[in-house]
């Protein structure tokens, strides 16, 4: 007899919904059989980032992890289980996401799609960011993974920053502005769309780089191959915020001694579904194109 596969929920509560909101899809996916079910309801902290209460034991061998929420809960569950190799499952609560295309309704469909096999399967790059900061004599090192960017910004009042980007070790940028994006083509209808750069079919093997308000009209984003290794350094003494996908990130005081060096990561993840839904699909939906 097979063994029942293990699924992992990251569920988002809003703020008036309470614990019933999980416990109703506990209810709804205790009718599935063939499957172990492990619930942890997500909130968000006073600056937005969301957090879990119970953090869930990373030593278990899950097959699936489900996201149910928005884009925002999403990110975040690919950034907790990227190294567990597992496929994802996001589930839309809410309004239609660019990565949320399966709504509530669709669970207990989806779910038996994946038990039996019958599913599509999505590859999507990631990038990994490595941070070095020398602090009091001290290097402080961060790592982070993002499926759609990581962003380099000043912190809040401060003036703007001075950002130099080289790109395999040869300069590339040298300007004043905002700060810079580097997004993967998922990230393209992000951030970085936000920011003036282009939408980019999430299949192409790819790195955006998105100047945030530069002080130069010649100042653009640039799209390259997803081989090339970027750098960046903050020449100017001011407070700066790195974050990836708006979930995680480290903040410092540029000018001293650091490195941002960004680049693609070594594995791809899988979102699977069972309907057959195109990119292109949901940006004439969600960017009301076929008005």
């Amino acid at each position: 007899m097979a063994e029942n596969k293990k699924i992992i929920f990251f569920i988002y509560e809003k703020d008036h919904e309470s614990i019933d909101f999980t416990k109703k899809i506990e209810a709804s996916t205790n009718k599935i059989s063939g499957i172990t079910t492990f619930f942890y309801p997500l909130k968000r902290d006073s600056v937005g980032f969301h957090f879990i209460k119970d953090k869930p034991d990373l030593l278990e061998n899950y097959d699936l992890a489900v996201s149910i929420g928005g884009d925002g809960t999403f990110l975040f569950t690919v950034s907790y289980f990227y190294e567990k190799n597992i496929p994802f499952l996001p589930i839309n609560n809410g309004r239609l996401g660019f990565l949320t295309w399966n709504y509530l309704s669709e669970l207990e469909k989806e779910l038996n799609s994946f038990l039996s096999g019958n599913f599509i399967e999505d590859k999507r790059m990631l990038l990994q960011t490595n941070i070095d900061i020398e602090h009091l004599n001290e290097n402080k090192k961060s790592k982070f993974y993002s499926l759609n960017e990581i962003a380099v910004s000043k912190f809040e009042f401060s003036t703007p920053l001075e950002v130099l980007v080289r790109l395999d070790g040869e300069k590339l940028l040298h300007y004043w502005g905002d700060g810079i994006i580097v997004a993967t083509p998922t990230g393209s209808t992000g951030y970085s769309l936000s920011a003036g750069g282009p939408i980019i079919c999430p299949t192409l093997e790819s790195i955006i780089i998105t100047p945030i308000c530069p002080h130069s009209f010649t100042v653009k984003p640039i799209v390259i191959k997803s081989n090339h290794e970027i750098s960046i350094t903050v020449l100017n003494k001011r407070k700066i915020t790195i974050t990836a996908d708006g979930q995680r990130g480290v903040s410092f005081i540029g000018g001293v001694k650091h490195s941002i060096n960004v680049k693609k990561a070594e594995k791809p993840i899988t979102i699977i579904r069972a309907k057959k839904v195109t990119f292109f699909d949901i940006i004439s939906k969600k960017l009301s194109w076929g008005l």
